[in-house]
């Protein structure tokens, strides 16, 4: 088992099938970045296989600051809220930076108040 505080800095340092993912990210990036599309990174599993790391490397690679960064998690968040953000993303910043949104546990995201399936009305 590997200490808490490993953090891996390239895709050779993931283990198992999150190493490939890595090598997938690395791919993506080198694609992608030079023509300054958008990019969507969405990772699913079962807790404990490395999204989270996944995640930390994929911001790394990207030149944001703690400016265009914001994390939320979806325990805290409504579903409208990030709609919202999903849309302002249309817009570069205005240095050319990327803007990067991280949501976590996105699926427990609420959505506005109001009647629900499980409630009377």
């Amino acid at each position: 088992m590997l200490p808490s505080a490993y953090k891996p800095n390239t895709p050779v340092d993931f283990i198992g099938p999150a190493q490939k993912v890595a090598h997938l990210i690395d791919k993506l990036l080198a694609t992608a970045l030079p023509s300054g599309n958008p990019l969507k990174l969405l990772l699913l599993g079962r807790p404990g296989i490395g999204k989270t790391e996944l995640a930390n490397y994929f911001m790394s690679r990207l030149t944001c600051d703690r400016w265009h960064t914001t994390v939320l998690n979806g325990t805290q968040v409504k579903i409208e809220a990030v709609e919202e953000l999903a849309a302002s993303l249309r817009y570069r910043e205005l240095f050319g930076e990327y803007r990067l949104i991280r949501i976590e546990e996105v699926d427990k995201a609420r959505r506005r108040s109001g009647p629900t399936a499980d409630s009377p009305g």
